[in-house]
């Protein structure tokens, strides 16, 4: 079993505290919006605003070339924000086992067959 920070896009990234604000699969692809959590050793990295606990950044986890996408559980219900968009919670495990990506939180589960995820910025 191998975890997500494990991947060289996603080592200094805190996902169990970042808001999956959307998921857009295609046939071959699996993009995750993602207001993320950057640690202290993230080149990105900057002191957490006044009013926040952590450094967050907007970025989108991608999943290309995928070879099979398996919705194995999907709720994708909002969770109204007092603050900001409603977000769909967080990624509570994300790790690769016997061949594919395993995704769980409270927007659902998903099984990904492709090549490795890549974290990128959205601006």
């Amino acid at each position: 079993m191998k975890y997500y920070y494990e991947f060289p896009s996603l080592e200094h990234v805190y996902l169990e505290d970042s808001y999956v604000m959307d998921i857009q699969t295609e046939p071959d692809a699996v993009e995750i919006s993602v207001e993320t959590v950057l640690t202290e050793n993230h080149p990105e990295y900057s002191d957490p605003l006044p009013d926040e606990q952590y450094c967050y950044r907007y970025g989108r986890i991608c999943f290309r070339n995928a070879k099979n996408i398996t919705w194995v559980k999907k709720s994708m219900i909002p969770v109204p924000n007092l603050v900001g968009p409603p977000d769909y919670g967080n990624i509570d495990e994300f790790y690769f086992s016997e061949g594919s990506y395993h995704l769980i939180g409270e927007w659902g589960e998903l099984e990904i067959v492709s090549s490795e995820p890549l974290f990128e910025f959205v601006e």
